[in-house]
């Protein structure tokens, strides 16, 4: 019975992480990390399992987490190729089916552990092979679409995907056949074939992370000449160097996260984001850039604003707000005339009177 406790316990936590408070529609990151933690736990439990005498329960009692990572890979997708943020509705509804089916998976569990019943197992069984096979091959062949679209062909934020991705839709494809034809051997090929697609993820993954694109700004290109110390912080410990270093993270958050899409967004979220005090965010704000929170992210706000009016001239000023992190229209046209010197209306104007060439 010790695969079927950490089995049902691996499920149930796991399902809780993906529903978790922090799962904020900006945060594409947050998709990436559960797909590697889910990831890691089906990896963990095949190997940790490999020698007990229950694998044959495990091979049978497939864990119904696995069905999580391809709705949660699309959902990455989608948020990135659209630069819209994924509401937390849409999030709920493409993970419907693994909450259902972990639901029957811990129902299962404790009929087995409860009545030393496994009869359920084999009913289960049939529902998990079918949304697994729909679920992956569906997705995953959606997602390829995607990230071989033109527009999308050379964003370095999808086209590093495309090979985990066809990896995977293979593997899941000789997994399906090896089912029809009763074949060992194809077992095997699709396992390795969604291995390596997983350490591909990985690789591409880290180096994703690391290669993070330094923003262009030029408040940063000369911090040193362009900033004065203000009174309140004549007695602060940062350093110049300090400032440049804060300032520069800040920049590449922002522009990374794009955290300012959330209209609820505030100056502890991000202090808690990247793990620096408000305090010292707010003196950088005002040191450096001489611009205090609400200024400095309505500005990213507005340029995203602005980017969306161009690609939509004829879209709703309305919904432009509300995808641009805007509770209201009213706040949205307030900050847009304090930041552009006019109204987005007359900006509209201008954008649409502008010579192509």
């Amino acid at each position: 019975m010790s695969y079927l406790l950490i089995a049902i316990l691996s499920q149930s936590f796991t399902i809780a992480y993906l529903f978790r408070k922090d799962f904020k529609k900006n945060r594409q990151e947050l998709f990436l990390l559960c797909i590697v933690l889910i990831m890691a736990i089906i990896l963990i439990m095949k190997f940790a399992f490999l020698m007990l005498t229950e694998n044959v329960l495990y091979a049978r009692y497939s864990p119904a987490i696995t069905i999580a990572t391809p709705p949660l890979l699309f959902l990455y997708v989608k948020s990135v190729s659209s630069a819209i943020p994924v509401l937390k509705n849409e999030i709920i509804k493409h993970l419907i089916p693994t909450v259902l089916l972990t639901i029957a998976f811990v129902v299962v569990g404790i009929n087995i552990a409860v009545n030393k019943d496994d009869s359920w197992i084999n009913p289960y069984k049939k529902v998990y092979d079918v949304l697994f096979f729909t679920i992956n091959l569906t997705y995953h062949s959606f997602i390829l679409f995607i990230i071989l679209n033109k527009k999308n062909h050379s964003n370095p934020k999808l086209i590093w995907l495309k090979w985990p991705v066809i990896l995977w839709i293979i593997g899941v494809t000789l997994l399906l056949f090896s089912k029809i034809i009763n074949d060992q051997q194809l077992i095997r090929a699709s396992i390795i074939f969604a291995m390596i697609g997983f350490i591909i993820f990985l690789i591409k993954l880290s180096k994703l992370k690391q290669n993070v694109v330094e923003p262009k700004s030029s408040n940063t290109t000369d911090i040193k000449s362009n900033f004065t110390i203000k009174p309140k912080y004549e007695k602060s410990s940062l350093k110049d160097n300090d400032l440049n270093a804060i300032l520069l993270k800040l920049e590449e958050y922002m522009v990374n996260d794009s955290p300012y899409l959330d209209p609820n967004f505030a100056l502890i979220d991000m202090a808690n984001d990247i793990k620096i005090s408000k305090h010292n965010i707010t003196e950088v704000l005002n040191t450096v850039l001489n611009k205090n929170f609400f200024l400095f992210i309505n500005e990213y706000r507005i340029k995203e604003a602005k980017r969306k009016m161009a690609i939509k001239p004829n879209e709703k000023l309305n919904i432009i707000a509300h995808f641009s992190g805007y509770k209201s229209k009213t706040t949205f046209i307030k900050y847009f005339k304090q930041i552009e010197g006019i109204t987005p209306s007359e900006y509209r104007k201008k954008l649409s009177h502008k010579d192509p060439n």
